[in-house]
């Protein structure tokens, strides 16, 4: 007797061949040391510093950033 598999509410699992495989990305390290440091600027509550670097590194990367309805 073959039992279906349930994966979440409802879901059925799929067969190992199937399965979406993992992504795996990179960060370059200039990338990693900017989130490390709004990381710290974050902890300190500046938000001015904080808007200043996501600004910058979303200029760098040709981003483009919507303002926030706050």
């Amino acid at each position: 007797m073959e039992q279906e598999l349930k994966v979440g509410p409802g879901r059925p699992a799929l067969p190992p061949e199937q399965k979406r495989k993992q992504k795996n990305f990179r960060l370059s390290p200039d990338t990693i040391a900017l989130i490390e440091g709004i990381a710290a600027v974050n902890q300190m509550n500046d938000t001015e510093i904080v808007e200043k670097a996501v600004s910058e590194f979303a200029k760098r990367n040709g981003v483009e950033l919507a303002e926030a309805d706050v």
